[in-house]
Parts: structure tokens; C-alpha cells; sequence
């Protein structure tokens, strides 16, 4: 039975490697990305700035790497622009003391907005050229191809041994009765 459910997580780490590599390629993300990048290289030439109120609120996480701990903030930011209310993300990198801040937005579309759109930029920038989800979806097609063949080989196995030793004793039978010679 365990291997069953071996063979069930190998299938699941082959369909999850087929998402990544799927994702890869997907015209959708790719061109979504083409327009957050062009939205933002417009933001960076032509920025409106304006003062945001920060949500007294704040999540804390802490990040272990490699054993040491990084403590991550976030929380929301709102302003208003044409008449409007927008919102966005604020992530700095201590505890939020001031209860608004300095934000950059663009004019024609308030909602593309950004405390640092030169960092926000860059960051898409190279998620649009990074090659991470096609290998860690060729990667765990790979290992839950390879796990599930072994599984599937394991289960196989087993079942020609039973079939094996249910066919000697069906012989070992006959011959006690005198059925075969």
C-alpha cells in the first residue's frame, strides 16, 4: 500500500513540474510581464509623486538563511490621486515608524504604483529573463517521472511474485492430489 501512495506523490511532482514548465511558456504570463515592465519603465521617465498613509498594521516574518534569521515587514499603503483612492505594498526593512511615507505613481494610471519603481523594475526585469521555472519544472518531472517508474516497478514486482508463488502452490496442490505428474 505505501507504494501506492509513492506512485501518487510521483504523479503529483510530475503534474507540479508540468505547471512550471507550462507556466514557462505561457504567452499570457510572458505578455503580462512585457506590460508590467513597460508600465514600469514609464513610471521610472515620468514619475507624480505624493505622500501615502501607512496602515498601522504590519505583518512580520522571520526567514531563516542558512541558519540566520531575517526579519521581513509588510504592510499597505493608501493615497489618493484624481480624485481616487489607490493602495499598494510597502515592504521596508525595519519596523515602520512614521505613519506615511514618500511614493511614486503614474499619472495617467494611479494603480501602477511604487515606494522604489527603479527596484521593482529591475526585480521584473529579471524575472522575465530568469529560466527558474522551466528547470524546477524539468526537475520535478524528472524525479516524479523517475520516482513513479521506480513505484510503478516496485508494485509490478511484487505483484509477479504473488502470481508466482500462487501458481507453485496451485502446483504443489495438484500434484499432492495426484492431478499433474
Amino acid at each position: 500500500m505505501r507504494n501506492y501512495y509513492r506512485l501518487f506523490i510521483a504523479a503529483l511532482l510530475f503534474m507540479g513540474g508540468c505547471s512550471f514548465t507550462t507556466d514557462y511558456f505561457s504567452d499570457t504570463k510572458r505578455q503580462q510581464l512585457a506590460d508590467n515592465i513597460a508600465a514600469f519603465e514609464r513610471l521610472v521617465a515620468t514619475p507624480s509623486e505624493t505622500v501615502a498613509l501607512l496602515d498601522s498594521v504590519y505583518t512580520e516574518r522571520t526567514i531563516k538563511i542558512m541558519g540566520a534569521p531575517i526579519k521581513t515587514y509588510e504592510t499597505t499603503y493608501y493615497f489618493n490621486a484624481n480624485g481616487q483612492q489607490y493602495t499598494g505594498i510597502y515592504n521596508p526593512t525595519e519596523p515602520p515608524t512614521l505613519p506615511v511615507i514618500t511614493i511614486k505613481y503614474l499619472a495617467e494610471d494611479p494603480s501602477i504604483n511604487s515606494v522604489d519603481p527603479q527596484k521593482e523594475l529591475a526585480s521584473l526585469k529579471d524575472e522575465s529573463t530568469s529560466n527558474l521555472s522551466l528547470y524546477i519544472g524539468l526537475g520535478l518531472m524528472l524525479f516524479g517521472g523517475f520516482s513513479g517508474y521506480s513505484h510503478l516497478s516496485a508494485i509490478r514486482k511484487r505483484k509477479r511474485a504473488k502470481e508466482l508463488a500462487l501458481q507453485q502452490e496451485l502446483e504443489e496442490f495438484n500434484r499432492s492430489k495426484g492431478v499433474l505428474q
